[in-house]
């Protein structure tokens, strides 16, 4: 959830308190399509997944959008990040360094390296090395992380669009010295993903949504990612105005726009039994 999703830390915070629960790593490691996985990166995503000192799979997602614009905000995690920070949403930052790696800050003393394993419509796996730094300095974290999103494309009985997806994430700790400061660490990062993992799958459907309901906002704030080439922005644009809805509204979101979207995002699981959507072939090149 650009997924890059998890450095954002800027939705309001809405705390996922469920425990950590067991889990089978090798039925996760079975369930992968390793043919289509580079060579070179299926040693560490292995030995991250297996040797995690933390694991935490989200509730699944419900929730109405464009499959097109969907893959956009995933596979654009520069994009995505821009409209959340045209709305003062967050001191993050992220910037592209490569083909399928991204680098980011996100303002509280986390920085990382992000790449794209895997880009497919049904599944992104990302990989990623990751420093966090606490308050005084009195915390100092590095550790690899291993983030999967699994996705399916559905559509309602009105012939309406629909994206279901969850985020599963591995986090190995590579800091020397980690026994030492588990105990101290732990909460921090226990707290960093109890909130993060959930939140990076809302993070896409929020912006989703706040996307059909702005119409307007999206195309302006779009154009202004200077980061993303120009033929991508218009495409992207044209997209939204494709998918305009009769209900939009002018203008930039408010506050109570953004907050009614997230409450939105936490209630949307099971609001409607859609049957299975064939993709659209533009998602399929």
């Amino acid at each position: 959830m650009c997924l890059a999703t998890m450095l954002v830390g800027g939705i309001p915070s809405l705390a996922w308190a469920n425990a950590a629960k067991s889990f089978d790593v090798e039925a996760t490691l079975a369930s992968l399509p390793w043919a289509s996985i580079a060579p070179e990166w299926r040693d560490g995503l292995i030995e991250v997944m297996r040797s995690a000192h933390f694991h935490r799979r989200s509730p699944a997602e419900l929730f109405e959008c464009d499959p097109r614009l969907y893959l956009a905000l995933v596979n654009e995690p520069v994009l995505t990040l821009g409209l959340w920070r045209d709305l003062g949403g967050t001191q993050a930052w992220l910037r592209r360094i490569g083909p399928a790696r991204f680098q980011g800050n996100d303002g509280q003393g986390t920085t990382a390296v992000w790449d794209y394993v895997l880009a497919t419509p049904n599944l992104h796996i990302l990989h990623s090395h990751l420093n966090h730094v606490g308050p005084n300095e009195a915390v100092k974290l590095d550790a690899r992380v291993v983030l999967i999103l699994r996705t399916e494309y559905l559509r309602d009985a009105a012939q309406r669009d629909h994206i279901r997806h969850d985020v599963e994430v591995f986090v190995k700790i590579d800091s020397r010295g980690w026994k030492a400061i588990a105990r101290v660490a732990r909460p921090i990062i226990e707290g960093l993903l109890n909130d993060q993992v959930q939140e990076a799958g809302w993070f896409i459907s929020v912006l989703g949504r706040l996307i059909e309901r702005h119409p307007d906002w999206a195309q302006a704030a779009i154009m202004k990612q200077t980061d993303l080439p120009l033929a991508a922005r218009h495409q992207i644009a044209s997209l939204i105005q494709t998918n305009r809805k009769p209900q939009a509204q002018p203008g930039r979101p408010q506050a109570s726009a953004i907050i009614a979207a997230t409450q939105d995002a936490v209630g949307a699981s099971g609001l409607v039994t859609p049957v299975p959507l064939p993709l659209h072939p533009a998602l399929t090149r």
